[in-house]
């Protein structure tokens, strides 16, 4: 969907008006779910503790850490996007974005321990087989090589070592993750895609 709309818009406005358009419909249309969980996870880094962290990440107010981190977020997307545009099929790594951003999310939230007690956002996916993990990450590497090739393919291997490394860290430090750490690797799983797409493109 972003694909399309920012090429659509493309099509009358500047790049970056056009990037900025796409970004900011594709957070409408998902509620801004996975933005408010980078922004809270960004304000538990203020904690000293992981009891401390999780309490910081129920809280709806957002504080500053979140507020920087939202910003940086929807700029390098936006920036990321405008340069897409400018390229001969490059928002198609838009797709490829989307694709594999979400199959992190499937990934971690089925195999990685829930840090909260009760039950979450974050649990809906856990107890998952594995071959279902299995296949949502190998159909979002093929669509996002199908539309992107070999961008895709190098961005495919770096979302992965990520989400390991997204994983180990969250586990280290709240004993797993919540539907906040979630959202927060979507976001980061997604503008690591567009930037090699950038880089690469």
């Amino acid at each position: 969907m972003s694909a399309a709309l920012a090429w659509a818009l493309a099509m009358v406005f500047p790049p970056t008006i056009a990037a900025l358009g796409a970004v900011a419909a594709a957070a409408l249309l998902t509620g801004a779910l996975h933005i408010d969980g980078l922004a809270d996870t960004a304000d538990s880094y203020g904690a000293r503790d992981a009891t401390r962290a999780l309490e910081i990440m129920r809280d709806h107010s957002v504080g500053t850490y979140g507020v920087v981190a939202v910003a940086l977020d929807l700029a390098v997307k936006t920036a990321a996007t405008a340069a897409l545009i400018a390229r001969p099929g490059g928002l198609l790594l838009l797709v490829a974005a989307g694709a594999l951003s979400r199959s992190t999310l499937v990934g971690l939230g089925a195999l990685i321990p829930y840090a909260r007690a009760e039950a979450g956002l974050g649990t809906v996916l856990a107890g998952a087989p594995r071959s279902a993990v299995i296949v949502a990450a190998a159909l979002a590497t093929v669509i996002a090589v199908l539309s992107a090739h070999l961008s895709a393919i190098v961005a495919a291997a770096l979302v992965g070592l990520s989400a390991l490394a997204w994983a180990w860290h969250c586990t280290r430090r709240l004993g797993g993750i919540t539907g906040d750490t979630l959202g927060a690797a979507s976001e980061g799983s997604e503008i690591l895609v567009l930037l090699v797409g950038v880089a690469l493109s």
